[in-house]
């Protein structure tokens, strides 16, 4: 049987000077950066969209640094002109937001004398490498390369997400297809990631179930935990913890290689979405029964 997986995670593309379309990880998630393809601030917008991803909101420091040093590291000096980023103030002048969530600048990088809003036109921010991978305003048709993000995902997103696409979050209900899976995750990133899986003890404490089928764990992986208890000293716990009471759906976790924890189902989060066995049975079986009919029209000579 053919497995079909959906990773919210990308793999790297490192061959900066010939491929100037790239992945990279940043904070754990995926950034798409485009130098070649020149476009304007709208339509930076649409491309990020195209891919379910967002123009970039900087909204901390260590990210900008991240950013800046990712850029940096990635390519050599002159690669990146400038780069739509996801802020603008076009509702307001003045006050800029991110275009991703609509919150206001808490945090700002702006290269110096900037945002001056020359000419009066100057509404939508960039990134530019002249500056030291600053920030400057301009002009929101001018057309240049872009920065999309992907957001993370709660479980409960996480689930939505993988249903909007006709999927499921993955079900690894055996050895042989977790197997299959590290071996892809391992070719396609150089360490482990938070990903959410299918499962939780929702409906019942303990009691872990795949959300796909509904039946409980008969094989599991659940990673080796060390905790500091009321600061007494570390123990070696075996996941499912529940630490604090709270901890219900599960994900791989970054801190394992490839095995499972228990989370918070609010913390967001890469996923991995699989193409649903149910859905996959209802097209064969409309297959088989479109054709049986499409043949037996055929022979009954019906128009």
């Amino acid at each position: 049987m053919k497995a079909f997986f959906f990773l919210s995670l990308v793999f790297y593309i490192n061959q900066c000077n010939s491929i100037p379309q790239r992945y990279m990880i940043l904070d754990n998630l995926p950034i798409y950066v485009d130098t070649d393809y020149k476009v304007n601030w709208f339509q930076a917008w649409n491309e990020c969209a195209s891919r379910n991803m967002y123009l970039i909101s900087l909204d901390s420091e260590q990210k900008s640094k991240d950013l800046a040093n990712a850029l940096r590291k990635d390519c050599d000096t002159g690669t990146y002109p400038r780069l739509w980023l996801g802020g603008n103030d076009l509702a307001t002048e003045g006050q800029y937001v991110w275009s991703s969530t609509g919150k206001p600048f808490d945090y700002v990088n702006w290269s110096p004398g900037n945002p001056d809003n020359d000419g009066g036109n100057e509404h939508c921010a960039y990134i530019w490498e002249k500056t030291n991978f600053q920030w400057n305003d301009g002009n929101c048709t001018v057309k240049m390369g872009f920065i999309c993000e992907e957001h993370p995902y709660n479980w409960f997103e996480a689930w939505n997400e993988c249903a909007s696409k006709n999927m499921s979050l993955i079900t690894l209900d055996s050895e042989q297809k977790e197997k299959i899976l590290i071996k892809l995750l391992r070719e396609m990133f150089n360490s482990t990631r938070n990903l959410w899986l299918g499962a939780n003890d929702l409906a019942e404490e303990h009691k872990f179930t795949w959300i796909s089928t509904g039946t409980v764990f008969d094989y599991s992986n659940w990673s080796l935990n060390n905790r500091n208890y009321h600061n007494k000293t570390d123990w070696l716990v075996r996941n499912p913890d529940n630490y604090e009471n709270n901890e219900h759906c599960v994900h791989y976790w970054k801190e394992s290689d490839f095995e499972w924890n228990d989370n918070v189902c609010g913390i967001k989060m890469g996923l991995i979405c699989e193409d649903h066995h149910i859905t996959q049975l209802m097209k064969e079986e409309l297959k088989s029964c479109c054709e049986f009919l499409h043949k037996g029209i055929g022979r009954r000579g019906i128009m």
